[in-house]
This record gives C-alpha cells, sequence and structure tokens, in this order.
C-alpha cells in the first residue's frame, strides 16, 4: 500500500514540474490576444467618413408665381474635422424654376400674348451637419444672384411700355436639409428653404438625393 502511495506520488510530482518547465519556456508560442486596434481603427474610419465631397439633386416646387416647379443641383464639403456634435458644411447651389405664364399685350388681331417667366439663383451656402440618428440634419444659410428668365422684349401697347427683361436681384436664403441613408454612401431626403429678395421672397420645398464621395 505504501509503495502504491509512494508512487502516485512521485507520478503528480512529476507531471507539476513538466508543467510549470513548459510555461516557463520562452519558446512557447503565446496564446494570440484579441486586436483592439482592429476596433479603434473601424471606429476611427467611421467617424472620417462624416467629411468628404457630396452632390446631390434638388427636384421641389416655390410657392410664388414666379418659381413653382423647379429643379437643380447642389455640391459641398463636408469638413472631417468635428465642431462639437457636428460638421461644417460649405458649398453652393443652382435651382432653375419654371415660373408661369404672364399676359404681355396683345397681337395685331386684337388677341392677348402671353410668355413664361421665371427665375434662377446661384448661391454660396455654409451649413452645419448634425447626426440624430440615422438622419443627418444640416440646417444653413445661403447668398447669391437670383436672376430672372422668359421675359419678353420690351414693347409698347397704346402708348405704354410693357415687358422687358428686369436686372438680377442677390438673394438671401435660410433653410435646412434632412438626409437618410439608404444604401452605402446613398442617402434621400428633403430640403426646404425660404428665399429673400427685394421682389420675390417665397418659400421652396424640394426632394433631394445626395451622394457622398
Amino acid at each position: 500500500m505504501i509503495r502504491k502511495l509512494s508512487a502516485v506520488a512521485i507520478s503528480a510530482a512529476t507531471a507539476l514540474f513538466a508543467t510549470s518547465a513548459l510555461a516557463q519556456d520562452p519558446a512557447a508560442a503565446p496564446a494570440p490576444a484579441p486586436a483592439p486596434a482592429a476596433a479603434s481603427a473601424s471606429s476611427s474610419d467611421s467617424s472620417d467618413s462624416s467629411g468628404g465631397v457630396s452632390a446631390a439633386l434638388l427636384l421641389g416646387y416655390g410657392f410664388d408665381d414666379a418659381f413653382k416647379l423647379g429643379f437643380g443641383a447642389r455640391a459641398g464639403y463636408t469638413l472631417p474635422q468635428a465642431m462639437g456634435p457636428g460638421h461644417l458644411y460649405l458649398g453652393g447651389t443652382f435651382v432653375y424654376h419654371l415660373g408661369t405664364s404672364i399676359t404681355t399685350g396683345v397681337d395685331s388681331s386684337g388677341n392677348p400674348t402671353s410668355s413664361s417667366v421665371g427665375v434662377y439663383y446661384v448661391n454660396a451656402e455654409g451649413g452645419y451637419e448634425v447626426p440624430a440618428g440615422p438622419v443627418v440634419i444640416r440646417p444653413f444659410v445661403g447668398l447669391g444672384y437670383l436672376g430672372f428668365h422668359g421675359f419678353p422684349s420690351a414693347q409698347t401697347i397704346d402708348g405704354i411700355t410693357v415687358g422687358g427683361a428686369p436686372s438680377g436681384k442677390i438673394d438671401f436664403q435660410l433653410g435646412a436639409t434632412l438626409l437618410y441613408p439608404v444604401a452605402g454612401a446613398f442617402s434621400i431626403g428633403a430640403d426646404a428653404r425660404f428665399v429673400v429678395v427685394s421682389d420675390y421672397n417665397t418659400f421652396n420645398l424640394f426632394l433631394t438625393a445626395q451622394y457622398h464621395f
């Protein structure tokens, strides 16, 4: 019995010694450690994706006779450096409104004549993009040139001069864009803006589709 217990004790001591030596062997391959750097890089890439160039199309309506149906395009750059909870946006917009028809006078047969008149504007914009869950809200201000198209040449009818193309005007815009990501770098949303000029002040509402490069 004593011999059996001695043999068991010697076997256990030998196994314990071998395990301890293996643990201290510098040649033994260490167990693979998790790579937190990859998660960190992924997080960094996600934050950097907020910056960069974007381009968008606009289709909507202006609630004034000189505006009506309108379409256009916007391009801009979002600074990758965060400023508070969001990012600064700088860009420009061109929009062309079809306008409406107006009576300009009468022809030689006494029939009324008309012409389609409308507006277009080119604006520099500055905005601030704020993430709100899955969407991005971008309030912005714009300043630029608003011109007129389709006005007939001046003509005199019964001693009264009508028509003629008025000169363009400086316009100021205040609005906001809401974007919802639908597939990768592609987003859709809405754009609302209030256009302020001396004679044509109106509220415009657009659908927009944007691609972030």
